[in-house]
């Protein structure tokens, strides 16, 4: 590209470099690294044109670009080669990109290829289409130049029925150099969706459900005819659109993969070692299925990988971020799923591309496209029909990108890109799983609409740079230009290379070949190049790995590599030494090694504290986690983690995984623990050092699953020294996990901590009485019937407190009326414009962003309500929104009686209603925040003239004691207080809510289940008038009392509510006895049993088994409105539709469960893509949620050793525990001892009466919200 006498005379101009030294600098990023090089460790220059050769072409031009623009008079660029441009956006209307079901027509490939944009020099053609084809899924490259591909008519449904599967892995071949493939070998068929592959001599390594096979061709037909197991089996049960794929080869010789979407795979190599995969993750396997190991944990459906210049890997996802930086045993995030306690690793990056469906990436490293074009990332975009572009940009060794302009789009909306490669040539070629529907939830997988023929490979070039005939790509694969080929600057003639050198090397006629080649000893003559310090490093790196992987590089000579690269200028040859470094982590576990590891060590240490290569700290830092045993070499680590914790966070979380590494060894732990943790004066570093590294060290514990760890840590959090609640709940939380070890009188000490922390004293209490909730049932789990005497002393101690201040307070202030809604509006010091300071229910200690509601119980009104607020209604300047409003509502008829505006101001002012008209009626309080700006936008009202409306401890007092009260239903013996209070507390004068709380918890508490389900729904229905204490005599409630009760409920619930009245008693036997009977009284309407399908209690007798499953299935068989959402939204008047309310209504029912924006939690899908996916479809989805669902969002029902069903979605931990995140968002974890059997449903996670819950104009405010939302 670029002609030598313009280096030549770019390297005169760099003569004098301190005269442009700062510009560059500026101007240039890279060029930083660039200078860093220019002196070696002793301070010694190198001539310019020296440090040009020995860096990568595409680096050279990236300087060239940069320098061309701060020296005069050199003009290398055209300006469409200097400037990243995108491409043209396609005339295709981009809500068509949101179908779930493309409604354009199919295309020919002809047609298809007119309607592609690139950027100005670029052109693309087709390479191979259907008939040759079917619809691709992986492509990979051979060193003959051959591209290998699985394809698929299959998708996505495997076949299990016996019948033969159809699927094929194709050899194409361009044998006349033209850009096409002319040739097409069928090298296996009767696969079953294979999706990952990857070349190998003799055959090829491929995914075929359900395992990983290598297949050979033995006879040299061209056909495999043998097929070994080299991994597996791996689950598909739950999901196929992920499973096993983008089989990458390492230059350590291990082969990388990413693992898909949802399914729970544990499989075993022939070592015995052993991975646990859980949805997303990436691992690696030896070539033999001799070893694997997981690589990262964490994303949710990788699919495509690629590496850069550093051997760093990265991967495409989606639902997470679309490109994803690799740190070695690193956590990422995924679905609700929590992170390994060492918190999630950094994100790369923040913008979604307006989409969550990536596939396939490809980092471009070659010099066939112009500078602009190089080093950056390609990904696949199928919901967009584009291919993402993204610039590398380094923060130290922490990888960033930047989001440049599509490089491609295209008009048709079935275009697919799920993978993306680099060819030999220099070229991209692009799978296309050409298709109108790709979506898996949002399109059944039955739809009949789905393609399974057409597939296309296309190939994109830079026209100005493609000589009159395409050079031959198997030019790597002549031993003659091998040696050539290893200093290429295209990956991927250099792997072809490697590949064949190593199977050359692996036979004697090869071996002769290469010795009369290389100056008849092709070894030393690799060893050679390896050593010459002045050598291209390239070539260095491919001598390495030949070396390296043909098992001819000792420990020995890898060490005295690594102490010449030390003593070297080692700026000029990173690449090399971070490689080098690297393979000391892989060399293997004997007596050979640890002959080396002092060496190892020394050289490791020294690189950790050269701050100007961080790449090199990153890899030496790495080298200390494998190799070391010396617990300063975890202060060394954990000292360098605090220094760049900002300013680099992927060099600093690799350096607390290396250090955690180390302290997976429990003697390091408490070697430490007493250096750290002992008396402060006989620490030996300085006070502030002294703090920051006992603060990295207590970090890196929660991410050790040792019972040592759990035990230091909360050493540590129960400590004068901690003041950090944080580190006392994850010392809670790692200590329960190890609670047969642990004292528990440590574990009641940090409870103690915790709950002290709370500001007010009952919230103190209800803190308390949570954490020691939890506390006993994870006791109570691992196979104890009664708490022992130590925790049920705290029980009753406790118990006592809080009930004796419960009567004190009521006895004091009388009764408090409820504040209803969740969550509650904490109290926030607010002056007044009387000068006071009092507490106000304030919603901006929730956050300005937040909105939400809450209200008090029914009171009877009184003549005149007085009160005082604060707040805002937006910004002072602009017109008042009237979004944050209080307001008198009359219960039963909800009629808004009186309401008042904050005063947008920060100071409180007193407001007076005349309630005259309605005293003594039934009425209550609603406070209400509608604004979600981040400024401006809160409202906090208090100092009532009614006290019942104040602030009382007795609601938290309640909640606490109810906590206590349901630990009964664990234990076979309660606590001596559990039973003496209960007939004292009702006498109490309480408000009808917090009695029928403290009710229902009772009843829990004493194992009865029915009477407490009656109470919890008469709560809920607002019939606190049915709820009598004589509930609690077990002896005197018959069971037509409770079926009068229950009669009463449903007479008092409408539809929806009858629904949820139904599915909260389908979980216990005598639930369904009472509504099999309900039923056959006619007392249940048949609707409220549609969509309750699932587990019955075992116990159930056959007669009411049968009887239930009679009714669910005849409430299935009834008619519904399939055009539910069509119609409601042909009604729907648009001008009604307000984005502040429709983000209100996000974050009330629907951030509990999904993200947008970077707001809610990742449960189900990310949203951020919404915005291509239209109206219509988001309406069938929120109003409809059970119409198309998929798997891996369906609800389980678990039926529970105790005889009552849960259902939820079920994650399972890496520990085996289950979290069972239920339909209101709360989660539940369970061991699996606690399930006896579990089921899965077809139902969605996502409430199924949302259509009952919005109104029309909430409807589209939502959907107004969610279709125009734009991330910040």
């Amino acid at each position: 590209m670029f002609p030598i006498l313009r280096l030549f005379e770019f390297t005169r101009r760099l003569s004098n470099l301190a005269r442009f030294s700062a510009r560059l600098r500026s101007t240039c990023p890279a060029s930083q690294d660039f200078q860093t090089n220019l002196a070696g460790p002793l301070g010694r220059r190198r001539p310019p044109a020296q440090l040009i050769f020995d860096r990568p072409a595409a680096q050279v031009a990236t300087l060239l670009l940069a320098a061309s623009t701060v020296v005069g008079g050199v003009d290398f660029l055209r300006a469409d080669e200097a400037k990243f441009q995108g491409a043209a956006e396609p005339s295709t209307q981009a809500q068509d990109f949101g179908e779930g079901v493309r409604e354009s027509d199919w295309q020919t490939p002809a047609q298809e290829q007119a309607s592609f944009h690139l950027p100005p020099g670029f052109e693309i053609n087709l390479f191979a289409a259907e008939m040759d084809i079917a619809k691709p899924l992986n492509m990979a490259w051979d060193p003959q130049g051959r591209l290998w591909i699985t394809s698929t008519v299959e998708y996505p449904y495997p076949v299990r029925d016996g019948r033969e599967p159809r699927d094929q892995i194709l050899i194409l071949e361009d044998t006349n150099q033209d850009g096409q493939a002319d040739k097409t070998t069928v090298f296996a068929d009767k696969l079953n969706i294979p999706m990952g592959l990857l070349p190998v001599p003799g055959g090829v390594i491929c995914f075929d459900i359900p395992n990983l096979y290598l297949l050979r061709d033995t006879d040299g037909d061209g056909r495999a005819d043998d097929r070994k197991l080299i991994l597996g089996p791996f689950d598909t049960t739950r999901d196929t659109h992920g499973m096993i794929n983008a089989l990458r080869r390492g230059e350590d010789g291990w082969i990388y993969a990413c693992h898909g979407f949802n399914n729970h795979s544990q499989v075993t190599a022939a070592d015995g070692s052993s991975i646990k995969l859980m949805s997303g993750n990436t691992f690696r396997f030896r070539e033999d299925g001799s070893r694997v190991e997981q690589y990262t944990s964490g994303q949710v459906n990788p699919f495509g990988m690629t590496s850069d210049e550093w051997g760093n890997w990265y991967t495409a996802d989606c639902h997470s971020k679309p490109l994803t930086a690799l740190l070695p045993g690193a956590c990422y995030e995924s679905f609700g799923r929590p992170h390994d306690g060492m918190g999630f690793a950094p994100d790369m990056m923040q913008h979604l591309h307006g989409s969550t469906a990536i596939s396939g990436l490809m980092y471009y490293q070659g010099t066939a496209f112009p500078p602009a074009y190089r080093q950056r990332f390609y990904s696949g975009n199928v919901m967009t029909s584009r291919i993402n572009a993204n610039e590398l940009v380094w923060q130290g060794a922490t990888a960033t990108a930047r989001e440049l302009p599509d490089f491609l789009t295209c008009d048709d909306p079935w275009f697919r890109p799920v993978d993306i490669q680099m060819g030999p040539d220099g070229a991209l070629y692009v799978a296309d799983f050409y298709n109108k529907i790709i979506g898996h939830y949002e399109v059944p997988l039955t739809h009949p609409g789905r393609d399974r023929d057409s597939g296309r490979i296309w190939r994109i070039s830079y026209a100005q740079n493609q000589p009159a005939t395409v050079p031959p790509l198997a030019t790597a694969t002549r031993l003659s230009d091998i040696d050539v080929q290893l200093t290429s600057v295209n990956p991927m003639r250099r792997r072809a290379a490697v590949e064949t050198w190593l199977q050359a090397s692996s036979n004697d006629a090869g071996s002769e070949e290469l010795n009369r080649l290389f100056a008849g000893n092709w070894e030393a003559s690799l060893r050679s190049t390896l050593e010459d310090r002045q050598g291209a490093q390239l070539k260095r790196i491919s001598g390495l790995e030949i070396l390296w992987r043909s098992g001819r590089l000792s420990a020995e000579q890898l060490v005295a590599l690594l102490e010449q690269q030390l003593q070297s200028d080692s700026g000029a040859s990173a690449f090399l030494t971070a490689r080098l470094l690297h393979l000391t982590t892989e060399l293997p576990r004997n007596q050979k090694r640890i002959a080396v590891l002092p060496r190892i060590q020394t050289v490791a240490r020294a690189l950790l504290l050269q701050a100007n290569t961080p790449h090199l700290q990153r890899a030496a830092a790495l080298s200390l986690g494998s190799t070391s045993q010396h617990p300063e070499d975890v202060l060394r680590l954990l000292e360098l983690a605090s220094q760049v914790r900002v300013s680099d966070p992927a060099l600093s979380h690799t350096a607390r995984l290396a250090a955690r590494n180390l302290l997976s060894r429990p003697a390091i732990v408490r070697t430490l623990s007493d250096q750290l943790l002992g008396d402060e004066s006989t620490v030996s570093q300085p006070p502030h050092q002294s703090a920051t590294m006992l603060s990295e060290f207590v970090g890196i514990l929660p991410g050790l699953a040792s019972g040592e760890a759990a035990k230091t840590l909360l050493q540590y959090a129960i400590s004068p020294r901690n003041t950090d609640s944080a580190i006392t709940q994850q010392a809670l939380d790692l200590g329960l996990q190890h609670i047969t070890t642990i004292n528990l009188a440590d574990l009641l000490a940090a409870i103690d901590r915790l709950s002290s922390t709370s500001h007010l004293e009952p919230d103190q209490h209800l803190e308390q009485a949570k954490l020691f909730g939890q506390l006993s049932a994870v006791y109570l789990q691992h196979g104890h019937a009664t708490l022992p005497d130590e925790l049920d002393a705290y029980l009753d101690a406790l118990l006592n407190q809080l009930c004796g201040e419960l009567s004190e307070s009521l006895q004091a202030n009388g009764p408090s009326l409820a504040w209803l809604g969740s969550p509650t509006w904490p109290p926030q010091e607010r002056p007044a414009a009387d000068g006071q300071l009092s507490p106000l229910r304030s919603s901006f200690v929730l956050g300005e962003a937040y909105t939400g509601a809450i209200r008090t119980e029914p009171f009877a009104c009184p003549s005149v309500l007085e009160f005082w607020i604060a707040g805002h209604n937006g910004t002072p300047s602009e017109p008042d929104q009237k979004l944050n409003r209080v307001r008198l509502r009359q219960a039963g008829t909800e009629e808004i009686l009186m309401q008042a505006f904050p005063p947008r101001s920060d100071t409180a002012q007193k407001t007076t209603w005349d309630l005259t008209p309605w005293a003594g009626s039934e009425v209550y309080v609603e406070l209400v925040d509608q604004d979600a700006a981040g400024a401006f936008a809160w409202i906090a009202v208090g100092r009532f003239s009614e006290p019942s409306l104040e602030f009382s401890s007795t609601t938290q007092q309640v909640a606490a004691i109810n906590q206590l009260f349901e630990l009964g239903q664990y234990t076979d013996a309660q606590s001596k207080s559990a039973r003496a209070w209960p007939p004292r507390l009702l006498q109490l004068e309480l408000g009808e809510q917090q009695r029928v709380q403290l009710m229902g918890a009772m009843l829990v508490g004493a194992k009865l289940p029915l009477p407490a389900k009656l109470a919890k729904q008469a709560l809920a229905l607002g019939r606190t008038d049915l709820i009598q204490s004589s509930l609690l005599d077990s002896a005197g409630v018959g069971q037509d009392a409770l079926l009068q009760l229950a009669r009463e409920l449903y007479a008092s619930a409408a539809g929806p509510e009858q629904k949820k009245l139904t599915e909260a008693f389908l979980v216990s036997v005598e639930g369904c006895e009472l509504l099999v009977t309900l039923a056959n009284q006619g007392a249940i309407h048949a609707g409220s049993f549609r969509g309750q399908a699932g587990l019955l209690p075992a116990k159930l007798a056959q007669q009411d088994r049968d009887a239930l499953e009679q009714l669910i299935a005849a409430a299935e068989k009834t008619s519904t409105d399939e055009d539910l959402a069509a119609k409601r939204l042909a009604t729907i008047d648009w001008s009604q539709a307000d984005t502040a309310v429709g983000k209100q209504l996000f974050t009330q029912h629907c951030a509990i469960c999904h993200q947008l924006g970077g707001e809610g939690k990742l449960i189900g899908p990310q949203l951020d893509g919404a915005v291509v996916r239209g109206r219509d479809r988001l309406a069938e989805d929120i109003l409809e949620p059970n119409r198309n669902v998929d798997v891996a969002f369906r609800l389980t029902s678990l039926l529970l050793e105790s005889d009552t069903v849960m259902s939820g979605l079920v994650k399972e931990r890496a520990d085996g525990r289950l979290d069972v995140t239920r339909q209101d968002g709360q989660i539940v974890t369970l061991t699996v001892e606690e399930v006896a059997e579990r089921r899965d449903t077809d139902k969605s996670l996502m409430p199924a009466n949302m259509a009952d819950i919005l109104s029309d104009a909430q409807l589209a405010s939502l959907l107004r919200y969610l279709t125009e939302f734009k991330p910040h």
